[in-house]
């Protein structure tokens, strides 16, 4: 089984929001004292009000969205990121309520789009979908643990995925996570079609 947490990227997120506004604030430090003392450093001390107010919202709003997070693990397992037309893609979804949250809605889409690129640019069509609906107005509370397997379906005259410098056919597995207060939490997983 292969897994991935779902959670994770807005974490990692949040943590570079902030990583960056450092690095900002730095450089804008060593900028204000090389520039002490000259005409424009009144400009500088200006700019500290800007520079300032960005790491305070980064660190603030790192901290109440990691505060808010509604859950403890969000994760997404796949038995096979590879099958072949005809088969099914196995998954499964493991999450763990750390406080207490409204689950609108769960779901898992299996999509098959399509890339070109033309003289007008890239277009992107929708060659195939299958979405079905896991879980919706599931209250939790504290430590509720839920477990669901499912199988998506791949149609026995599916295309195969395949990528060129012309465009590429991908299919990709798109999870949805709409909690009351929080939002939505979305996440793709690139898989593969191919003959068995």
């Amino acid at each position: 089984m292969i897994w991935t947490s779902l959670v994770a990227q807005g974490k990692r997120q949040l943590w570079m929001s902030l990583l960056v506004a450092t690095l900002v604030t730095v450089v804008f430090y060593h900028f204000a004292r090389f520039y002490q003392g000259s005409a424009s450093s009144w400009l500088f001390t200006l700019g500290w009000v800007p520079v300032l107010l960005n790491w305070l919202r980064a660190a603030l709003g790192l901290i109440y969205r990691l505060d808010r997070q509604p859950f403890r693990s969000l994760d997404l397992g796949l038995e096979s990121d590879q099958v072949a037309p005809g088969t099914d893609f196995e998954i499964e979804i493991r999450l763990e309520a750390r406080r207490k949250a409204k689950l609108r809605r769960l779901s898992a889409e299996l999509r098959c789009t399509r890339h070109k690129s033309t003289e007008r640019g890239r277009q992107r069509s929708v060659l195939e979908s299958n979405e079905q609906i896991l879980e919706e107005d599931l209250s939790l509370s504290i430590g509720t643990a839920k477990d669901y397997r499912i199988s998506l379906p791949v149609a026995p005259s599916a295309p195969f995925s395949y990528r060129s410098m012309e465009g590429k056919i991908a299919w990709t597995i798109h999870i949805v996570v709409d909690v009351g207060d929080w939002g939505e939490i979305q996440d793709g997983l690139e898989v593969t079609v191919a003959p068995g």
